[in-house]
């Protein structure tokens, strides 16, 4: 007997709840029922994928491995599944998984540039902090993310696709502001607002923070950059904020920028998805997003960061 599907979901549940009862209850089956599901699909394997200690169960090394696989098998079946529907009913479509200044900045531009070749893509856009975005492209809950944190399995892809920079800044006026360049210890003598963890920044100015040996105050986080900027403005404190985010308010003095050695910080924007095969919509996407066209039209503050400016200096010799 062929491995199906039903089998594959079993042996999931039963992996993830280390019970064949509460995988069973789960899919409103009997006990026995999976139990079957599993014994049939290890005969099918030739492997046993589970240590039984009586009620108690455990994953072999094999059954560890084929995990992957099945969560893989799911995945991809929910994704042809919701394809298909979409097809069905004469439209195509792609998730996306993203921080709010994703959603704000590059996502716009990036739909703006998809409609001129293929109008009929629908796209969702879920705005989530970094780990839950991951999370639900574990969970086949959307096709892509936009994420500064490239590490995985071989189950997913990451492709560079633009670069961001964080920038220090102050309440327009403010005295560090006034002046071309500021030390690393005058900036750390300030309170900072700044975004939460798991976002990429605080780690990074962190870093930032240690290679200069000083060390950064912080005394808000905020998880959107529109609060970060009203608290600036209200005189809270300094804070770093991407380029994109703060572009506006610096070009018109709301804000202003305060520069020290090593800022701006640069890093690197990721495009993710899983791994095989994409759907004709999810590939005109990407294409969208790895044509680059549409970084044209991000908001761009003066002068390059520190890795550009050497670079260009590296260049000129």
């Amino acid at each position: 007997m062929p491995v199906n599907l039903d089998q594959i979901r079993s042996f999931r549940l039963a992996a993830e709840l280390e019970s064949f009862s509460e995988a069973a209850s789960e899919q409103r089956l009997s006990q026995p029922a999976v139990s079957l599901q599993i014994r049939q699909l290890e005969r099918e394997l030739g492997v046993t994928l589970f240590e039984r200690n009586g009620r108690r169960i455990k994953l072999t090394e094999a059954g560890g491995l084929f995990l992957e696989y099945a969560r893989d098998v799911e995945s991809l079946t929910t994704n042809v599944r919701r394809e298909l529907q979409r097809v069905h009913a004469g439209a195509y479509s792609v998730s996306i998984g993203c921080s709010p200044t994703s959603a704000r900045h590059y996502v716009p531009l990036i739909l703006a540039q998809l409609r001129t070749t293929r109008p009929d893509i629908h796209v969702r856009v879920s705005v989530l902090p970094t780990d839950q975005a991951a999370a639900a492209l574990a969970r086949a809950e959307v096709d892509f993310v936009f994420t500064t944190d490239a590490s995985g399995s071989s189950r997913f892809v990451f492709e560079p696709c633009f670069e961001s920079r964080l920038y220090v800044v102050a309440p327009a006026g403010h005295e560090l502001a006034s002046r071309g360049r500021v030390s690393a210890e005058e900036l750390a003598r300030y309170p900072f607002a700044l975004l939460p963890p798991p976002y990429r920044g605080p780690e990074l100015f962190a870093h930032w923070a240690e290679s200069h040996g000083v060390e950064i105050k912080v005394v808000l986080e905020i998880g959107n950059y529109d609060g970060m900027i009203e608290a600036v403005r209200r005189g809270t404190g300094l804070a770093l904020i991407s380029e994109t985010a703060s572009a506006e308010d610096v070009t018109s003095g709301r804000l202003a920028i305060v520069r020290a050695p090593g800022l701006p910080i640069e890093f690197q924007v990721y495009l993710g998805y899983r791994a095989g095969a994409l759907t004709p919509a999810a590939e005109a996407f990407r294409g969208a997003v790895m044509d680059g066209a549409w970084r044209a039209g991000l908001p761009r503050l003066s002068g390059p960061g520190p890795r550009r400016a050497a670079a260009m200096r590296a260049s000129s010799h």
